[in-house]
């Protein structure tokens, strides 16, 4: 069993497999009763349905580090999503108006125009109100949580406390729901 969820979650991207396989739950105690063909059969329909869920999703990573721009966008692209990249506020406006995102990755503290800022630009705009906000940044007071949620953003993510491998199974999981 452990060796055919290894052999998929390099290929596969381990959230959507290691979410069914804790120990404990349900799905992993009726697993343990199949067969090991059928348990192996069973983990790539799983994986398929997740790749194919996530395939093909639009990912907007708003984010000034190109370094962990890049580094999102590579992880995301493995995970089967299609990923743009924005420096700033202004450039993510004009992305978005031209390729409606499923998802967008926002940074706060981005050069000219902040997250926040950009933020309250897309929720006053009817055709772009809807689209679901993870924020990630280095600002993790209580105020700034706040008004994050008064905004309507999805999660909020502080990039010093959340590890790379959950965000990415959080976003995953998220745009193949």
């Amino acid at each position: 069993m452990k060796r055919c969820a290894s052999i998929l979650q390099y290929g596969v991207g381990r959230g959507a497999i290691s979410h069914d396989l804790d120990k404990g739950s349900k799905r992993f105690a009726f697993i343990e009763k199949l067969g090991q063909l059928q348990r192996f059969r069973l983990l790539i329909e799983h994986a398929i349905i997740f790749i194919m869920a996530v395939k093909g999703k639009n990912l907007l990573i708003v984010e000034d580090d190109l370094f962990l721009a890049t580094l999102l966008k590579n992880r995301m692209e493995k995970e089967g999503a299609s990923v743009s990249v924005a420096k700033d506020g202004d450039e993510a406006m004009t992305h978005i108006k031209v390729h409606k995102p499923d998802l967008i990755l926002l940074d706060i503290i981005l050069p000219g125009k902040s997250g926040f800022e950009f933020l309250e630009e897309l929720r006053q705009q009817s055709l772009f109100k809807d689209i679901p906000i993870f924020i990630m940044s280095n600002l993790g007071q209580e105020d700034d949580i706040k008004r994050g949620n008064a905004l309507g953003i999805a999660e909020y993510f502080i990039k010093s406390h959340v590890p790379l491998e959950e965000m990415i199974k959080k976003i995953t999981a998220f745009l193949a729901s």
